[in-house]
């Protein structure tokens, strides 16, 4: 079974995009890639530095692993420090110094996005985008955003395989949700892809949790209104039940992996059986 929203890299043979159907023009792409530009210069000058915040994890990370190490093996914990008193003030202050900094580059950027003119305003520049988009598209107004699971694939002895040595397992993107024309589309805000309703078949659960970046919704995902999705957070992203929508395509099965607190607002649009099967 292949992804539906797989990503081949290396050519960019992407299933889905041999069903657009429409797309933005060029002018607008241009216009809304330089507001996005404009942003981001925007943020490098005046958020807390990128670099430092990861240099503040690693040498926190150093603190607390050497901290750690005392903790650890035979012998009693007083002796241990006695024995290496130097060491063990050096993962201290590495500690304390990574966690302060990190402390501060938080509240610098919590400071910046909620109060920094700048960014405000190039934040409403960027919504008036999105609504320009929209319009250009035609997406509708009943459409609905749901979060969708992409994943870097490579093909290997004709089977198709998802890329696990990429940093982040799988990419999570909202898309806009619609039927049109006896066609289920998904709107990336940049073109509409419609794939025919009959190609879908049902939906299954799948064995284990993915783990995805980013968290997209307005709402934490530790609220009340997520709290039953038993929502995980690790280094690597955050994690939960997903499950697979199957469809078929050119009598070739593929699958759309959908979080599970998406699955109810996505059965709204299609009503596919759910078939208690791990896959």
């Amino acid at each position: 079974m292949k992804y539906f929203f797989g990503i081949h890299k290396e050519d960019d043979d992407n299933v889905f995009n041999k069903y657009l159907i429409r797309q933005i023009s060029e002018e607008t792409e241009k216009q809304t890639e330089e507001n996005i530009s404009a942003q981001q210069e925007v943020i490098k000058k005046k958020s807390f530095p990128s670099w430092l915040i990861y240099l503040s994890y690693f040498v926190l990370s150093i603190g607390l692993i050497i901290i750690l190490s005392f903790f650890k093996g035979d012998g009693a914990f007083s002796e241990k420090i006695s024995n290496n008193m130097v060491l063990f003030i050096v993962g201290i202050c590495l500690a304390v110094v990574g966690g302060i900094v990190l402390l501060i580059g938080s509240l610098i950027n919590k400071h910046f996005v909620e109060k920094d003119e700048d960014y405000k305003r190039s934040n409403e520049k960027l919504e008036e985008r999105v609504n320009i988009h929209r319009y250009e598209l035609n997406i509708p107004q009943e459409a609905k955003d749901i979060d969708f699971l992409f994943m870097i694939v490579k093909e290997k002895n004709g089977q198709e395989k998802q890329n696990i040595w990429k940093a982040v397992a799988n990419y999570n993107f909202e898309l806009s949700v619609f039927v049109e024309n006896g066609l289920l589309c998904f709107c990336d805000r940049y073109a509409v892809y419609g794939v025919p309703l009959e190609a879908f078949k049902k939906i299954v659960p799948i064995k284990g949790r993915r783990i995805f970046t980013p968290w997209n919704k307005e709402d934490n995902y530790k609220s009340d209104k997520y709290k039953e999705y038993k929502i995980k957070i690790n280094n690597q992203g955050f994690a939960c039940k997903c499950y697979g929508v199957i469809l078929v395509l050119d009598e070739e099965e593929y699958q759309i992996i959908i979080p599970n607190y998406e699955l109810e607002e996505f059965r709204k649009i299609i009503d596919l059986p759910l078939v208690e099967e791990e896959k």
